[in-house]
């Protein structure tokens, strides 16, 4: 259901490749970290920042925090729970290791 919701916010806003990275990046913490969600639109948005953050594309929590009437607070939460290294150790899918070095990357700094 929440990939479902993912998909029908960020179109037609974004090209489907970058709806397809997010269901990806979704499916990948959910298996992994189980998370417990009260607020579908907090992770919703949480995961369409992460996205923008990975692809450096203009996006502010401010904006994503009117999208789906969620507090900027709990967007940056579940963005750094999102973006945390560890729950991408515990999966073995093919793009774990790309998103592993685009994450450490970002981390650092890297423009």
């Amino acid at each position: 259901m929440l990939a479902r919701n993912i998909v029908n916010s960020m179109y037609p806003q974004y090209e489907p490749s970058i709806i397809a990275s997010a269901i990806r990046i979704w499916n990948l913490y959910a298996n992994a970290a189980q998370p417990i969600i009260r607020k579908t639109g907090a992770m919703e948005a949480a995961i369409e920042y992460c996205v923008a953050k990975i692809l450096d594309l203009p996006v502010t929590q401010s904006e994503l925090s009117k999208k789906y009437g969620v507090s900027v607070g709990t967007i940056s939460k579940r963005a750094q729970e999102i973006l945390s290294d560890e729950w991408l150790f515990h999966t073995s899918s093919p793009i774990t290791s790309e998103l592993i070095n685009t994450v450490r990357w970002k981390k650092q700094g890297q423009p």
